[in-house]
C-alpha cells in the first residue's frame, strides 16, 4: 500500500502559514538542550512548563538528540530503553511492537506525548513505541510516577514527552546491518523553517534456538520468516514570531510503516499475515509572551490507519483511529511562586471495521464492525512555592470529566527539601485514574462494556544528590491500584479489585575520567501484587521483580573517537500466558571515529554476546546484530 505522506490531518491547521512571518519563535516551550540523559539541565514536561529540573519534585529524565545519534536509536524505543525504570519489552526485531513500562504501570497507564499532546490512538490508547521514529526528534522526556493532576487519564506511571525541532543546516545518514537492515535519514533546515525524512528497511529474518515454555511442550527451533518491516517518516517544522509578543509553532508528520506478523510460536507462526500503519499528525500552538506570565494555545489532530490482512484466514480488519485536542495554558511567575493553569477538551474516535466473530470452536460464523467516541473535558492549576531557605512546595488539582464513563478529581502535592549542598530530599503523593479505552469495551470478542475506571493512590520518596560523584538518586515508590484494567488469559480485560505495588530504586552516576562516564540504575519492584478479596495472591503481569541497567561511555571531547556500551539486566516475569523464565543480560556497544569535522562512521553492535531468549513467551528476540553508519553533520 503506498499513500500519501501529507497528514491528512494538518489540513485544517494550513491557513495558519499565511500569517506566519519568518523569525524563530518564543512560543517553543521545550528546554534547552542536555548534554547527556539523566536528571540535569530545564525541562517542561514535569509541570507543563519551562524550568529548571531542580525546581521539579518529580523523578525526570532526559535523553537529547546526541545521545540519539552516538546509540543510533531509530524508534522512541530505542532511545529510551536505558531509561531508569523503564521496561521495554520486544516482539521481535525492527518493526515488530514493543512495548513499554514504567516502574510496574503497564503501557496504556503510560502517557505517550508530541510536544506536550497526547499521540496515543483513541481506540486503544497505547502508542508502539517501537514503530515511532526518532526522525526530526530533539529530545525526550521522560517524568517517573503519577501525571494525572496535570495531564489525566493515562498517566497513572509516567509521561513520555517526544519533543521534536527545526533542524539548523543539512545532514545525511546512512547505515547498513544484519538482518537485511538500512537506513537512510536527510534533514535540512535554518532554525525557523525545516524538514526530516527517513527510510528504513529490514527483512528481519533469523534463526531461534528451542524455546521451553513452562507446564508445556518446548517450541523447536527454527528460522523467523514474515517478520520484514518497511517504514517511511517525514516531519516538517516551522517557527514564527508572530510580532507585539506573539510567536507560533506549527508542526506537520507523518509515518508509514508496512510489516508481516508472524504471530506467536506457541499458537504456530504466520507465514501470511500483513499489517499496515499510517499515521498523520498536525500540531499548531500561538503564545503570547509578557513580563510575568506565558499563555498559549495549543490545536492538535491526529489520524491513524492501521490494516490487518491475514490471506490464510481470509481475514482484513482496520482500524481507523482519530484524535482532536484544544488546550489553553496560562503560566504567570511572581516572586517565589509560578502558577499553571489550563484547560484540556479533546474527543477520541475509532471504527473498527469487519470483526471477525468466532464460536467456541474458533470457527468464524461472521464480521462485524463497531464505532464508538469518546470526549474529555478538564481544567487544572498547580502553584509551586518557594519557601526561605529552598524549601519548595508543588501543590495541583485537575477535574476531568471523561464522557461517558464519568469525572474525576487528582489533587497532587509534593515537597522539595534541601539538606546541604547539592543534596535534597522530595516526596509525592496524590491519586491517578485511567478510564477505559475504546478497544477495551467495544472490541467484539475481546470487550468488556462493564468496566469501571482505574483508581490508584500514588506516593514517591527520593534522595537526591550532585555532590556523591557525578550525581546519585536513592527511592521508594508506591502505589495501590482499586479496579486495575488487566487482560486474562483469554485476552479480555477486567477489573482487578485491588492491587498494590512496591519499589526502591537507585541511581549513580561518575564524574568524567579522561572523558569517561559510567552509569548505575537498578530498580527492585519487590511487590506487585494482586490483592483482590477471595482471589489467589499472584503477582501483576510483565513486572520483573529486578531491572538493572550499566551504561560506560568515552565522549569526543577533543578525540577523533567516542565509544560506548550499555548492559541491560532483566528478571524472569508472568504473563497472560503464565511465567516466563527468560530474565536476560543484553550488552549493546558502540564506537564512532570523525573521518572530518562533519563526517562520523559508527560500528554499533547489539546482543554483543548472542543470547537466545524470549523476552515475551512465544515471541524469540533475533542474536547478535551489526550496524555500520556514515553520517554528516
Amino acid at each position: 500500500m503506498v499513500r500519501n505522506v501529507v497528514p491528512r490531518a494538518a489540513l485544517a491547521l494550513l491557513p495558519a502559514l499565511l500569517v506566519f512571518t519568518p523569525t524563530a519563535g518564543r512560543a517553543d516551550p521545550r528546554p534547552a538542550p542536555s548534554p547527556t540523559p539523566g536528571e540535569i539541565g530545564r525541562v517542561f514536561t514535569s509541570d507543563r512548563h519551562d524550568e529548571p529540573i531542580a525546581r521539579t519534585t518529580r523523578a525526570t529524565f532526559v535523553v537529547d538528540r546526541a545521545r540519539i545519534e552516538a546509540r543510533g536509536d531509530r524508534t522512541i524505543a530505542d532511545a529510551i530503553a536505558d531509561v531508569p525504570g523503564v521496561e521495554v519489552y520486544r516482539y521481535g526485531a525492527f518493526g515488530a511492537q514493543a512495548s513499554v513500562f514504567i516502574r510496574g504501570a503497564t503501557p496504556t497507564s503510560v502517557l505517550i506525548m508530541l510536544d506536550g499532546v497526547p499521540e496515543t490512538p483513541g481506540s486503544n490508547e497505547q502508542l508502539d513505541l517501537g514503530a515511532l521514529s526518532t526522525a526530526g526528534v530533539r529530545r525526550i522526556e521522560i517524568v517517573e510516577g503519577s501525571g494525572s493532576t496535570l495531564y489525566g487519564s493515562n498517566a497513572v506511571g509516567g509521561v513520555i514527552n517526544i519533543i521534536t525541532d527545526v533542524p539548523r543546516g543539512t545532514y545525511l545518514e546512512a547505515a547498513a546491518g544484519t538482518l537485511g537492515d538500512r537506513d537512510l535519514r536527510a534533514g535540512a533546515g535554518d532554525g525557523r523553517l525545516g524538514a526530516s525524512f527517513e527510510r528504513h528497511i529490514a527483512n528481519n529474518a533469523f534463526n531461534y534456538v528451542a524455546i521451553p515454555v513452562p507446564g508445556a511442550t518446548p517450541i523447536p527451533a527454527g528460522t523467523r520468516v514474515n517478520a520484514d518491516a518497511e517504514q517511511t517518516a517525514a516531519r516538517v517544522a516551522y517557527n514564527a514570531n508572530l510580532g507585539s509578543n506573539w510567536s507560533a509553532r506549527l508542526r506537520l508528520g507523518a509515518d508509514e510503516m508496512h510489516l508481516g506478523v508472524p504471530g506467536s510460536l506457541i499458537d504456530g507462526a504466520d507465514d501470511y499475515a500483513r499489517q499496515n500503519v499510517a499515521r498523520d499528525d498536525a500540531h499548531l500552538d500561538i503564545a503570547h509572551t509578557g513580563a510575568a506570565s506565558a499563555t498559549t494555545l495549543t490545536l492538535f489532530g491526529l489520524q491513524q490507519k492501521l490494516d490487518y490482512v491475514d490471506p490464510s484466514f481470509a481475514t482484513e480488519n482496520a482500524t481507523d483511529d482519530g484524535r482532536t485536542q484544544v488546550s489553553l495554558r496560562n503560566v504567570v511567575t511572581g516572586g517565589a511562586s509560578t502558577l499553571t493553569v489550563g484547560a484540556d477538551f479533546a474527543r477520541e474516535s475509532a471504527v473498527l471495521t469487519n470483526i471477525a466473530q468466532e464460536n467456541a470452536a474458533f470457527a468464524v460464523t461472521g464480521y462485524t464492525t463497531v464505532g464508538a467516541a469518546q470526549s474529555e473535558s478538564a481544567l487544572y492549576l498547580q502553584d509551586q512555592y518557594t519557601l526561605r531557605g529552598g524549601l519548595q512546595i508543588n501543590g495541583g488539582v485537575r477535574g476531568e470529566n471523561d464522557a461517558p464513563l464519568g469525572s474525576a478529581l487528582t489533587p497532587s502535592l509534593g515537597f522539595g527539601i534541601p539538606l546541604a549542598t547539592g543534596t535534597r530530599l522530595v516526596f509525592n503523593v496524590g491519586t491517578a485514574f485511567r478510564v477505559p479505552t475504546i478497544v477495551d469495551r467495544y472490541y467484539p470478542g475481546y470487550a468488556n462494556p462493564n468496566l469501571k475506571p482505574e483508581r490508584s493512590k500514588d506516593a514517591d520518596l527520593t534522595l537526591q544528590s550532585s555532590a556523591v560523584l557525578g550525581g546519585a538518586t536513592l527511592g521508594f515508590f508506591l502505589r495501590d491500584s482499586a479496579n486495575l484494567i488487566e487482560v486474562n488469559s483469554a485476552f479480555v480485560p477486567q477489573n482487578v479489585a485491588q492491587a498494590s505495588l512496591r519499589g526502591v530504586f537507585g541511581t549513580l552516576r561518575t564524574r568524567p575520567y579522561h572523558n569517561v562516564v559510567a552509569t548505575l540504575s537498578v530498580t527492585d519492584t519487590y511487590r506487585a501484587e494482586n490483592l483482590s478479596p477471595g482471589a489467589p495472591q499472584a503477582r501483576l503481569f510483565f513486572t520483573p521483580v529486578f531491572v538493572s541497567k550499566l551504561g560506560l561511555e568515552r565522549s569526543f571531547a577533543g578525540s577523533a573517537v567516542s565509544i560506548g556500551a550499555q548492559a541491560n539486566v532483566f528478571g524472569p516475569h508472568i504473563e497472560s500466558t503464565g511465567f516466563n523464565p527468560d530474565g536476560q543480560t543484553t550488552v549493546d556497544a558502540y564506537v564512532r571515529g570523525k573521518l572530518t569535522t562533519d563526517t562520523v562512521l559508527t560500528l554499533r553492535a547489539a546482543n554483543l554476546g548472542n543470547e537466545r531468549y524470549a523476552p515475551v513467551l512465544g515471541y524469540p528476540a533475533p542474536g547478535r546484530t551489526i550496524e555500520l553508519e556514515l553520517a554528516t553533520r
